[in-house]
């Protein structure tokens, strides 16, 4: 490549890269509702951050507007939840092994 063409190659680059980092300046700015969120939205974002995959936007709002104490139980609730499946999936694949 040529010069010319390597740099503005690596400008563009370096444009996606920047376009894609959030600063907190676009945080505050992102549109959220401004009203707590609703169970289900609780609910969401709990199975959510268990997944890893919480969009922008919701998390915004629920640092916002959420209530800690609602993410915690339902963190607590969701993880009871999980444990008691594993423990039951695990108990079933026992017996059915003869075990």
């Amino acid at each position: 490549m040529s010069d010319n063409k390597q740099t503005t190659y690596q400008n563009r680059k370096v444009e996606e890269t920047n376009s894609k980092r959030t600063t907190k300046e676009e945080l505050d700015s992102i549109e959220v509702e401004e009203k707590a969120p609703s169970f289900c939205q609780i609910v969401f974002s709990t199975m959510s951050a268990f997944l890893g995959v919480q969009s922008n936007k919701n998390r915004v709002r629920d640092f916002k507007h959420g209530n800690f104490l609602a993410y915690v139980v339902s963190g607590f609730i969701f993880t009871a939840i999980f444990i008691f499946c594993v423990v039951f999936v695990v108990k079933l694949v026992l017996s059915n092994a003869g075990m």
